[in-house]
This record gives structure tokens, sequence and C-alpha cells, in this order.
């Protein structure tokens, strides 16, 4: 099951794009971290992920949902 697949479901998704190097982002993961923790029961309407944008895996996830800067909500 590819990203599109599984995002783009009949189920609500919010992803954060991030850079592991980017200290905006390590300075806003604890915050996200607790919104995904209070919302964990929400799991059968919506869920919460992270994509690391500067894993070499993740970085055509990345480009083709047009993430330009980090954290990016989508």
């Amino acid at each position: 099951m590819t990203f599109n697949d599984t995002v783009f479901s009949d189920r609500a998704f919010l992803v954060e794009f991030y850079a592991d190097w980017c200290g905006h982002c390590r300075a806003f993961a604890p915050y996200f971290r607790q919104f995904a923790n209070m919302v964990r029961d929400w799991y059968p309407v919506v869920t919460v992920a992270v994509i690391n944008c500067a894993d070499s895996f993740n970085q055509q996830v990345c480009r083709e949902n047009g993430v330009t800067y980090f954290p990016m909500m989508k």
C-alpha cells in the first residue's frame, strides 16, 4: 500500500512533513506528539502521521505533496 493509497482513503489524515535536521521541527515535535496523543481515540475518524522528508526513502512523497518548508501540515 502506498502513501497515497493510505492517506487518500475514507479516513481523514493529518500529516506533518518534517526534516530531522530542522530546528523548528524539533521545537514543534513535543506539541504535535501531545496533539496526536489527545486525538488517539478518534482513530476511526482521523489518523495523525509524520513523514521525515530528510530520509531519502520519503523525498519523492514529499515532492509529490508540494512540501516546500518544514514543518508542513497537510
